[in-house]
């Protein structure tokens, strides 16, 4: 790797790099990561791709490079969902009632539109060795930006599902002054 010190532009056809070699701790102390949706033009490249710049003997993947300008601004995650006429699942030792969603729907989106991230130094990369075994052991903070759209409905249904006769009586009431002879 070489860390690069200056750059120095002759006759507008040469670029001369004043650059040492490095290691790549040396090089870097530290990353950042940023994303999210900028108003500002981005332009990949001024024209045609020259001759010079394309490789002889590979082949370019132009399936990476957009056709036209980028409109995301944002990723998200569809929260549609629709369940009509389901039951649960309530286990073994259930009661003898069937429970469910006669109509149960939602939707919306969870749209993830902004965030960043600073990652630990290169230099700590040591101390926390092969003890790493989560990629938020490398993330010392940061955030994200989440935005919610969301509408539910939500209608339940019991049924009992027993089957048979049924008979109690819920109270008794002696009626008084008669008397039935024998």
């Amino acid at each position: 790797m070489y860390r690069i010190h200056s750059v120095s532009l002759e006759d507008d056809l040469t670029i001369t790099l004043s650059a040492t070699e490095s290691s790549w701790r040396s090089a870097f102390k530290s990353f950042k990561i940023d994303f999210g949706h900028s108003t500002e033009p981005h332009q990949l490249r001024d024209g045609p791709p020259q001759k010079r710049a394309t490789p002889t003997n590979a082949a370019i993947a132009t399936g990476i490079i957009p056709a036209t300008d980028p409109t995301a601004t944002f990723a998200s995650l569809d929260l549609t969902s629709k369940n009509i006429d389901t039951t649960f699942d309530l286990g073994p030792n259930a009661v003898n009632i069937d429970a469910g969603c006669k109509n149960c729907t939602t939707t919306g989106q969870l749209k993830l539109t902004q965030g960043s991230f600073d990652l630990i130094d290169i230099g700590d990369l040591d101390l926390i060795g092969d003890d790493a075994t989560d990629p938020g052991d490398y993330i010392k903070d940061g955030f994200v930006q989440l935005d919610m759209e969301f509408l539910a409905h939500i209608e339940l249904k019991v049924e009992p599902n027993l089957s048979g006769n049924f008979a109690h009586s819920l109270f008794s009431v002696p009626i008084f002054g008669f008397s039935v002879s024998h």
